[in-house]
């Protein structure tokens, strides 16, 4: 496959000031070491717990933070080139080897997303403003193409936010993401604010979008049968690392790593032998700021041994399987540790 991104080493840290002098006293280590290959025209879906590093990385991925250190290479189509590492790219820079507008967000509440003082026709329309000239006929005809894209019609032009219901306004959302034609379109908890009915809407029009236009989707969620439903490959975060990686059905078939099996656990379901197999896992998530030495897990592992407190697991296949890799120490054990602590999971 065609990679269109790659992290290599990515860290984010969150300066902490202190003192009379606000001088950095320590740091919140939201991502501290993450290496990604993300193919072009897939979905790729980040799960994990609250704080793990999951919106800490799409918000890296586009910019809107600055990473503290590591490489985001880009890939352009088309073009015979080792890659551009945007980290060290200014706006002004991108914008003249057009870059500008090849990623977009889409954001977890669109009542916070979309300008409440803006016309619908100029929320969409600004994106397109700041690529460049373009006439007024030509930007009124291609709003109201992407508002016909994303289910919506010219009938909305000139209405306000707070007019539309929550997934109309994500609609809208998607519409102003896919105005500048990008590549790669973050997606941040999109439908987690939404009605269940609702949710199923906007993610079947986020794969027709995606289909229609070869789009490639970092979709960040906490909820486990959407990202099952729409992504190719899943990443599991945990406290600012990547423990596990697989192809969709591969992670839900043989999921490797503990945490990860105590994800799937939590899944809802009406089975009664399900919830009584649950694993519910002791302890606080550690603080990101003086993380664990060695395996960042190992504090809430059942299955924690001494290697696991002193050496950090590197992402290794599982069974030769280089699609499926795993940070753990006891990778190949978990599954019948699982089977012989918690029952049939």
């Amino acid at each position: 496959m065609e990679k269109i991104l790659e992290l290599k080493k990515l860290k984010k840290h969150y300066p902490i000031l202190g003192g009379v002098l606000r001088r950095q006293v320590n740091s919140v280590k939201a991502l501290d070491g993450i290496d990604l290959t993300i193919n072009r025209g897939e979905c790729i879906g980040i799960v994990g717990e609250s704080g793990c590093g999951k919106t800490t990385t799409g918000k890296a991925i586009i910019k809107l933070h600055k990473a503290t250190s590591g490489k985001i290479i880009y890939y352009p189509k088309a073009v015979s080139s080792p890659g551009i590492d945007i980290t060290r790219l200014s706006s002004s820079k991108q914008r003249k080897i057009g870059l500008t507008g090849k990623m977009q967000m889409v954001f977890q509440d669109p009542t916070t997303s979309l300008n409440p003082r803006m016309l619908i026709k100029n929320i969409i329309a600004e994106p397109l403003r700041t690529q460049g000239r373009i006439s007024s006929r030509q930007l009124h005809e291609k709003v109201i193409n992407l508002l016909n894209l994303v289910g919506l019609t010219k009938d909305h032009l000139l209405r306000y936010p707070h007019e539309f219901s929550g997934g109309q306004r994500q609609r809208i959302a998607v519409a102003r993401a896919i105005a500048t034609n990008p590549e790669i379109i973050v997606l941040d908890e999109p439908t987690s604010a939404l009605d269940v009915s609702v949710q199923a809407q906007i993610l079947n029009l986020l794969k027709k979008l995606k289909n229609e236009f070869n789009l490639t989707y970092i979709f960040i969620t906490h909820h486990l049968l959407v990202v099952k439903y729409i992504s190719t490959r899943i990443v599991v975060m945990y406290l600012g690392k990547i423990v596990e990686i697989a192809n969709t059905e591969a992670l839900f078939a043989n999921p490797a790593h503990p945490y990860t099996f105590a994800l799937f656990s939590g899944i809802p379901s009406t089975d009664a032998k399900d919830i009584s197999n649950r694993i519910v896992l002791t302890g606080d998530v550690p603080s990101p700021i003086n993380p664990p030495q060695g395996c960042r897990f190992h504090t809430r592992c059942p299955f924690a041994m001494d290697i696991c407190k002193k050496n950090l697991p590197d992402l290794a296949p599982v069974n030769n399987n280089s699609q499926h890799r795993v940070a753990c120490h006891r990778s190949r054990e978990v599954p019948d540790l699982i089977q012989a602590t918690f029952g049939n999971t």
